[in-house]
């Protein structure tokens, strides 16, 4: 596939779908598949360490994953190239590459199979990888995320390494 793609304003994107259908089957089934390609034109200044926060992390020892809500807080867009959660014991799992748009939140999920749970997070960019350190959230600062938000009460909290939250 070819094309040549120009906007008015950065970053923006969208989305081509491409269909392609085979040859009728002996018995008569006919497939079709779409598949669609999202196109990114981005911006020419990265995303800085600043206009991304890792707002929660969620543990689902039922299903096995993890879930880490991130937010860009800037207008410019970015790709994450790489989410990593790390343990106590140094253990890992990760998640693929994924686009974080301007001004949005977003949950990413890695599958997490591991005894203990995580312990960091970190996102790897283009540019720049940032690197969190998970606390278990103060029983207030639960109560509060609560009332704002529908999810499970056993979340996590992100700080910065050293952080202290404020």
């Amino acid at each position: 596939m070819f094309y040549e793609a120009r906007a008015d304003s950065l970053p923006a994107w969208f989305v081509i779908s491409a269909a392609m259908s085979g040859a009728r089957t002996d018995n008569g089934l006919n497939l079709r598949i779409i598949l669609p390609h999202a196109v990114y034109l981005n911006q020419k200044q990265p995303l800085r360490k600043t206009e991304v926060v890792v707002r929660r992390m969620e543990l689902n020892p039922a299903t096995k994953t993890a879930r880490v809500q991130l937010e860009n807080l800037s207008s410019h867009l970015g790709r994450v190239l790489e989410l990593s959660l790390v343990n106590g014991k140094g253990q890992s799992r990760s998640a693929g590459a994924f686009p974080l748009l301007p001004n949005h939140r977003r949950w990413a999920q890695v599958d997490w199979d591991l005894d203990q749970p995580p312990e960091r997070v970190t996102l790897r960019f283009a540019k720049v990888a940032i690197d969190t350190t998970l606390t278990l959230a103060r029983a207030g600062q639960q109560a509060a995320e609560g009332a704002r938000s529908t999810d499970a009460p056993q979340s996590r909290t992100a700080r910065p390494p050293g952080g202290d939250g404020r």
